[in-house]
């Protein structure tokens, strides 16, 4: 099976990197291939098992997000949950303490396998569709685009365990229909009016991919790792999440899916009780969209190269603390990123003592977290700070700490009711506009700069593939939500309220302009149901959006209707 695969993965990955649209159209083929593989063995066998150590634990999923409830009632042994996604030997560690009733506990039907049993099969497959009736709107779901219209995706693969070795094929593929909608001026005219409302030449974040549908093709959460003694090396194209936010991570999060990249990452926290460290060193490759401010084809391509780093203690049993570094910069070509990987820890990372150790062509944020999970009682609380990190000297950081930072606040309170169900409330808090400083001098001859994940080198600021890298509303906005969440042995319902604000100037519009309002501000309900039906999970969520000021036109209030629909089905494994 794996000298099989391989060859197709090699394949789709040049074709994607490429940016010939024929061998787009060839990545695009060979995945509905592999997709279409994976619907016909997974209705091959019928199992009412939904979750399989096979399966891993895919970032942002419906296992990653219960098992971090579980974790906090003590059903689920004290881990970092901080640095995702995690390799196959940490999936072993996190599955629920065995013998412990909880509600899903007939799903996690599979027990570890051996060290040295073959263990093969599918991937669940997963398709859906979603529809947004009057603007494109989507979060933390992976690399699909979801536009006005209805857009379709679908996920699916194969898999390979043998001892250290674990090999997963898993493409996706989507379809958008892309329909039309008033686009926010940017002072561009013809097909650039489709890129970014604020920096239309500042960063890969188009308004619209196109005036027709859109359909992209990517390598998903494939990967192939190797467990050693003390660490897991690999090479993947899965999505990355740091830090502790559910809805806004601020550096790496699932916004955009994954990108291709190798990771060196410790197998598990290393050190005595007192003091253990965990983390992971990677480096990849950045693609951008067609309607990426930068289109020389000597720049079109990035490099990046990232640290995170967390440390625990006994004598605070639950707490995380942990730092972060992104750095991105010009692609050269050939094994450029992989020798830029050590790239966070060396001068090029600024001290904030003057521009000697800046790079100029290179962009660097950096920032750092806490988590504290009150083992046993339901409480988690959590926050994150990030930064475009150099400071022009230290008496500016001092200053003005709070300079092109980004900051965000978390609450989750779970617990079990009488029925043995879990219930679970949570809160989120985010907010990356600028502070007063921003405001009194920087705005003198103009709008106030929202410049976090944005750099006057690399254009295609801190994106992948024409969406951001971290959540949309820490891009000099601002947001909040609350969630009651309902877990049962049928599944899960989910009711959410957000509040965003991710629009706050236009560059074609003139703040003298009466027309021109300060905020942009969506306010959301919906209702998020999951169900579990003879080893298929089948899951509804939508509810109705108003955007006040839309477009920053005062007065235009606009209504969205947000509805998707999803199914991930049957499988079958080698025992």
């Amino acid at each position: 099976m794996i000298r099989e695969i391989t060859p197709v993965y090699s394949e789709i990955g040049r074709s994607l990197v490429a940016g010939n649209p024929s061998k787009r159209r060839l990545a695009s083929v060979l995945c509905a291939i592999a997709l279409a593989f994976g619907v016909l063995a997974s209705v091959a066998e019928a199992q009412t098992r939904q979750f399989d150590v096979g399966q891993g634990i895919e970032v942002n999923s419906e296992r990653d997000r219960y098992l971090r409830v579980l974790q906090t009632l003590g059903l689920v042994r004290a881990y970092p949950w901080t640095v995702r996604g995690f390799s196959p030997a940490e999936e072993r560690l996190l599955l629920p303490v065995e013998g412990v009733l909880h509600p899903w506990a007939s799903a996690f039907g599979s027990v570890p396998v051996s060290y040295g049993e073959l263990r093969a099969g599918s991937i669940r497959f997963e398709g859906g569709a979603t529809y947004n009736s009057t603007y494109p709107y989507g979060s933390n779901d992976g690399a699909v685009w979801a536009g006005r219209g209805l857009t379709a995706f679908a996920r699916g693969g194969v898999y390979a365990r043998w001892r250290g070795v674990d090999l997963r094929f898993a493409p996706e593929l989507f379809w958008t229909q892309n329909a039309g909608f008033d686009l926010a001026d940017n002072g561009r005219d013809g097909p650039d009016a489709y890129r970014d409302p604020r920096y239309p030449d500042g960063i890969d974040l188009p308004q619209r991919f196109g005036d027709g549908p859109y359909l992209r093709a990517a390598l998903g959460t494939s990967r192939l790792t190797v467990e050693l003694p003390w660490t897991t090396v690999g090479v993947s194209s899965e999505a990355r999440i740091w830090g502790p936010s559910l809805g806004y991570p601020l550096l790496l999060g699932d916004e955009a899916g994954g990108f291709p990249h190798v990771f060196l990452r410790s197998a598990r926290p290393v050190g005595p009780g007192v003091l253990r460290v965990h983390g992971q060193l990677m480096a990849g490759y950045l693609g951008q969209s067609d309607w990426s401010p930068v289109q020389d084809s000597g720049a079109r391509s990035r490099f990046m190269t990232g640290a995170v780093i967390t440390l625990q203690s006994d004598l605070l049993p639950g707490l995380e603390i942990g730092v972060e570094r992104f750095v991105q910069g010009p692609w050269e070509g050939g094994l450029d990123a992989v020798s830029n990987i050590v790239r966070p820890f060396t001068n090029g990372v600024s001290t904030g003592l003057g521009d000697g150790n800046n790079i100029g062509d290179e962009n660097q944020i950096g920032g750092g977290f806490v988590r504290w999970v009150v083992v046993g009682t339901g409480i988690e609380i959590f926050a994150e700070a990030v930064r475009d990190d150099y400071g022009r000297s230290i008496r500016h950081f001092l200053l003005e700490p709070d300079d092109l930072l980004v900051r965000s606040v978390g609450l989750r309170r779970a617990w079990t009711s009488l029925s043995g169900s879990i219930w679970a409330i949570r809160g989120e808090f985010v907010s990356s506009q600028a502070h007063h400083s921003e405001r009194a001098d920087r705005s003198a001859g103009g709008p106030i700069p929202s410049a976090r994940y944005v750099h006057g080198a690399v254009l295609q600021g801190h994106t992948l593939n024409g969406q951001l890298l971290a959540a949309p509303a820490a891009f000099g906005g601002s947001g909040w939500t609350i969630a009651v969440e309902d877990f049962r042995p049928s599944g899960r319902t989910t009711v959410e309220v957000t509040r965003e604000v991710r629009l706050n100037w236009l560059a074609g519009l003139s703040r003298d302009s009466e027309v021109a309002a300060r905020n942009s501000v969506r306010y959301g309900v919906s209702l998020d149901i999951v169900r579990f039906r003879k080893g298929t999970e089948i899951a509804i969520v939508g509810g109705p959006q108003v955007e006040l000021n839309r477009n920053l036109v005062l007065g235009w209030t606009a209504w969205n209707l947000n509805l998707g629909v999803s199914f991930r089905g049957l499988r079958f494994d080698s025992d």
